[in-house]
């Protein structure tokens, strides 16, 4: 008799091999999220400290714009502080929860320039990882990366 079909080990040759590619390709993910996600996070803070260098730059509403660094979020403001703050401008920016920021927590713009007395470091960290991004502030209010 002639039977046509798969027999249980080659089923089970086939099945094995489909796990292992999946434990690789999940390893693989699992180890690039993290970082990109600390990427995208410090694109992002990079976007709103441009965004309030340009505001004040440009005078929008006759206001000097600052940004706000807290450990969980990023604020655009308008106002001379955090502080001292016009709370009906603001534009909060929460990070993910596994993201933490440290470093400068105020960049406030000066009219015409753009330039900034608030020169530093800012870093955000992935805390389940340790993968970290620092953006870099310096008095001309340049953001690098």
């Amino acid at each position: 008799m002639d039977q046509k079909g798969f027999t249980m080990v080659e089923l089970l040759l086939v099945l094995s091999v489909f796990v292992i590619l999946f434990g690789i390709v999940g390893s693989i993910s699992r180890n690039t999220l993290p970082s990109t996600q600390v990427k995208v996070e410090g694109d992002a803070v990079e976007e709103v400290l441009r965004k309030a260098q340009a505001r004040t730059v440009s005078r929008h509403g006759d206001l000097v714009w600052g940004v706000h660094i807290a450990t969980t979020s990023v604020t655009l403001f308008a106002g001379p502080s955090y502080a001292a703050r016009t709370a009906a401008y603001d534009e909060l920016r929460a990070f993910p929860s596994a993201i933490t920021a440290s470093g400068l927590a105020d960049v406030i713009f000066q009219f015409r320039t753009g330039a900034t007395s608030n020169t530093g470091t800012i870093t955000l960290t992935h805390v389940l990882t340790g993968d970290s991004n620092t953006l870099t502030v310096n008095a001309t209010g340049s953001v690098d990366q």
